[in-house]
């Protein structure tokens, strides 16, 4: 059994966004416990759109989308919905679009592809998701790291 935190999540995040950066793998298990971290957490969500304030866009959409395209499809709820803030972000709404689909698909139950269908729906220009991003990473990350031992849940059967 393994427990993970928020801090360790995150971290793992960081480490892995730069392990994939210089090899583009990065380990099944670590993969499966970031999955798991942004399923079951907000901010660590949150954290992963906040990603492109600290690194580029256009890497941290690669990043994402490798893990996305790693997971089981009922895992992917979480990447599919950063997945599309990021491709509405560069413009490309079909792809969002067609990526909130898919989340809402898998999991009907999560919020974040309704509300990502309404902005998109009302046409906010992709200035605005850059701009709440950059006001709300600061904090998301502030709110981790003084919740750093926060467990998320106890979890079985990462593979090593």
């Amino acid at each position: 059994m393994t427990t993970l935190t928020l801090g360790q999540t995150k971290e793992l995040i960081d480490n892995s966004f730069e392990f994939w950066s210089n090899d583009f793998y990065v380990p099944e298990a670590d993969i499966e416990k970031i999955a798991f971290g942004i399923n079951n957490d907000l901010q660590l969500r949150d954290y992963l759109v906040g990603l492109p304030n600290e690194h580029a866009l256009q890497n941290c959409l690669e990043f994402v989308n490798y893990l996305d395209s790693q997971l089981n499809a009922e895992d992917t709820y979480a990447t599919k919905s950063v997945l599309a803030l990021y491709e509405y972000e560069i413009g490309n709404t079909e792809q969002a679009s067609a990526l909130v689909d898919f989340a809402s698909d898998v999991n009907p139950t999560y919020a974040m592809p309704k509300l990502i269908k309404r902005v998109i729906s009302a046409g906010w220009p992709s200035e605005d998701i850059a701009r709440m991003r950059n006001e709300l990473h600061n904090q998301v990350v502030k709110t981790i790291q003084d919740c750093y031992d926060e467990e998320i849940g106890q979890v079985h059967n990462f593979a090593e």
